[in-house]
């Protein structure tokens, strides 16, 4: 089950720390959507997870940093997509997103988002957790989506709900 809240720039570390262990070292896959709402999606991989979804995939041997960074990127993408084609089905909008990119890779948690980096002081951010059932792996999606994309998604819930 989703769970979505506003954050400031200035919580956004803290309230990820929240979510994701705090200690951990951990990968991250970044990806714009847009179209009717716009934002971006990252996918938190712990590294312990990473590791075991390799092992899930059936890979035999310990991953080459390539082999690692497609793994990552090509189920953060399909995370991703699911979720997004998801929101766009139930809206009844069109929504598209770009290519995954590699924006963190065995780093801090604190490291990943940096609020200075950030280009919006208030987002709404909706977070989805994945597991795998007798597994080590779990990752977070995060979804934020900026000020005008809260205002376009009240209209877009104004007019799901009018038609009801």
């Amino acid at each position: 089950m989703p769970r979505i809240r506003l954050v400031t720039v200035n919580d956004v570390i803290n309230t990820v720390t929240d979510m994701v262990d705090h200690n951990a070292e951990v990968s991250a896959v970044r990806q714009a959507f847009s179209n009717s709402l716009r934002g971006e999606a990252i996918v938190i991989f712990a590294q312990r997870g990473a590791d075991d979804l390799a092992d899930l995939m059936g890979y035999d041997t310990d991953l080459d940093v390539a082999a690692e960074q497609e793994l990552l990127l090509e189920v953060g993408n399909l995370l991703v997509g699911a979720i997004i084609n998801g929101i766009s089905e139930t809206l009844e909008t069109d929504l598209s997103f770009s290519a995954p990119s590699l924006m963190a890779e065995r780093t801090p948690l604190d490291k990943v988002l940096v609020p200075e980096q950030l280009s919006w002081s208030h987002a709404l951010l909706m977070e989805v957790n994945f597991t795998v059932e007798n597994r080590d792996f779990k990752c977070h999606l995060l979804m934020f989506m900026t000020e005008d994309a809260i205002d376009t998604l009240r209209s877009i819930l104004d007019g799901f709900m009018d038609d009801i």
